[in-house]
């Protein structure tokens, strides 16, 4: 004999897994961009300040001399385009 709950209840625990998963992954995705959107901001916040200031400063510091061996270390300006317009480098949001 067939245990007909049983089967129910595997297919309606499939079906949640399936559905959640689905929301949680576009959760996940909706609060990436929502970052991405803040950092972009940012970013244009300090293209905006004087070059005196400290966060802008620190932007534009370029370290001088070797790194170490290995995989290079992400920096948070890594992640967005830089164009050379003749000036300098200022970094354009991606």
């Amino acid at each position: 004999m067939i245990n007909i709950k049983g089967h129910f209840v595997g297919y309606l625990y499939l079906y949640l897994f399936i559905y959640y998963g689905y929301y949680i992954l576009y959760y996940i995705l909706w609060i990436v961009k929502e970052i991405k959107q803040y950092q972009e901001k940012w970013l244009q916040h300090v293209q905006r300040m004087d070059t005196k200031i400290i966060p802008k400063q620190a932007l534009q510091y370029k370290p001088k001399g070797r790194r170490n061996i290995g995989r290079p270390r992400k920096r948070w300006r890594d992640q967005f385009h830089f164009e050379d317009q003749g000036t300098g480098n200022t970094p354009s949001p991606s």
